[in-house]
């Protein structure tokens, strides 16, 4: 089961909702994971959702948090690493990392 943390929305008023679509109305535009951007795709980070309570923390500690701004700069490929401007920072995350970011185009 994922763990969903620090929603902009939510039903219970807590900053979580069962499905982020629909649920909350803070997500009207449909959400996008970051592995399955574009590249010049720019978005608002809307949720980070991992089983890895690690991982979660690390992208946290990095400044993904929702409410921020970002935008794909490059991927290496399909399954590798992505790499995204977020404020005046340029950082490369793995697959994994960049599935767990949830994105509203933007």
């Amino acid at each position: 089961m994922s763990t969903s943390v620090f929603c902009t929305g939510g039903s219970d008023g807590k900053g979580a909702c069962d499905l982020c679509h629909g649920g909350c109305g803070e997500t009207d535009a449909p959400l996008v994971s970051l592995k399955d951007m574009d590249v010049g795709d720019k978005g608002t980070i809307v949720r980070l959702t991992s089983d890895n309570d690690s991982l979660l923390r690390r992208l946290i500690s990095m400044g993904f948090v929702p409410s921020r701004p970002l935008q794909l700069a490059a991927t290496v490929s399909d399954k590798g690493a992505r790499v995204v401007r977020i404020g005046y920072a340029t950082i490369a995350l793995d697959a994994d990392a960049a599935s767990a970011i949830f994105v509203r185009r933007g």
